[in-house]
């Protein structure tokens, strides 16, 4: 049996979030927002992606379109999305998703902006 990726477990977390399933337990351990980081960890990207899941939510809710969608996304040092790129199965979905990633705010870092790929299963 093929052992699942990490953007499998994201995508489970995720899927599991937007349905109101996720348990805080599950989640990575997440500092403080305030205290400095060079980079941006696993848990700060998550719980900032979580936030936004109910605006993800409504783009699958507006165009019912079920599939794999794949954020592209740069995070710049100030916690601010700079840039994204969605692909999946539905253009509208995907521009829909993108609006919200573009909206994700981030812990302040003071390395190299991230470029991060993450995934939304809607269903």
């Amino acid at each position: 049996m093929k052992r699942p990726s990490t953007a499998d477990l994201l995508a489970v977390a995720l899927v599991a979030s937007l349905s109101g399933c996720a348990s805080t337990s599950n989640l990575p351990p997440r500092r403080p927002w305030n205290d400095p980081r060079e980079q941006l960890d696993k848990g700060d990207i998550v719980y900032a992606m979580q936030q936004i899941a109910p605006a993800v939510g409504r783009c699958f809710d507006r165009f019912r379109t079920t599939g794999l969608y794949s954020a592209a996304f740069t995070i710049v040092g100030d916690g601010h999305v700079k840039w994204t790129n969605v692909r999946g199965p539905h253009t509208e979905t995907s521009y829909c998703i993108s609006l919200a990633v573009a909206t994700a705010t981030f812990p302040r870092f003071s390395g190299a902006p991230q470029s991060i790929v993450y995934p939304f299963v809607l269903r």
